[in-house]
């Protein structure tokens, strides 16, 4: 039964992780930072209030789930926890675009395909978020949101690195429009169609020439 004391809280099969009591944060955090140790990447399976915890437990410790449904729902949470409370805020009278398409949601969606196009392979952190910056470029960001998207994005899913994060994303931004950085767009202009959609941003397509 769950809850007992011979029970542990969950199980380490090698490629999987089952959890005993999927009602258990706890339980459901352990086995997480087990999981991010091992791979990096997490896949989580379960039903729709397991997942929801996962989100959560993903948005407040930076651990990466894949899950491409849970993409929306991590983000919006990741925005929240980092913006002011509202009595902190002016709160603006046009109505906020939709949390998918947050800088941050933005970037991680990036890391997260990255992630998929390559399995198995852990990336150099610096690497990766140049190598989004440039997809950004591709799509048409500007540097200064492209900067501000890798500063909270990357700060938020790594949280135990130490670093001056707005230098850290400059750079990132920086190489993005350097010749090797340029040079990384060039090669992934044939891919426009599908970075526009991976950002949700499917209504711009028949304003941009060669993308109808």
């Amino acid at each position: 039964m769950p809850g007992s004391r011979d029970t542990p809280a969950f199980t380490d099969r090698g490629k999987t992780i089952d959890i005993h009591d999927s009602r258990s944060r706890e339980s459901t955090l352990a086995a997480l930072q087990l999981s991010a140790q091992k791979w990096g990447t997490i896949s989580v399976h379960g039903d729709e209030q397991f997942k929801r915890m996962c989100a959560g437990l993903a948005a407040e410790h930076g651990f990466r789930i894949t899950n491409p449904e849970l993409q929306d729902s991590i983000a919006a949470e990741r925005e929240r926890r980092m913006s002011p409370p509202r009595s902190e805020r002016q709160v603006s009278s046009h109505t906020r675009s939709a949390e998918s398409m947050t800088p941050t949601a933005i970037y991680q969606r990036h890391v997260d395909a990255i992630a998929r196009e390559r399995p198995g392979r852990r990336a150099d952190s610096s690497r990766l978020d140049a190598e989004v910056a440039a997809r950004m470029a591709v799509t048409g960001h500007s540097r200064e949101l492209i900067t501000n998207a890798i500063k909270v994005g990357a700060s938020a899913a790594r949280p135990g690195e130490r670093r001056d994060w707005n230098l850290y994303a400059q750079r990132a931004t920086d190489f993005a429009f350097s010749p090797r950085g340029r040079a990384m767009q060039d090669q992934l202009r044939g891919q426009r169609l599908t970075l526009f959609r991976l950002e949700g941003r499917q209504k711009e397509l028949d304003r941009l020439p060669g993308l109808s």
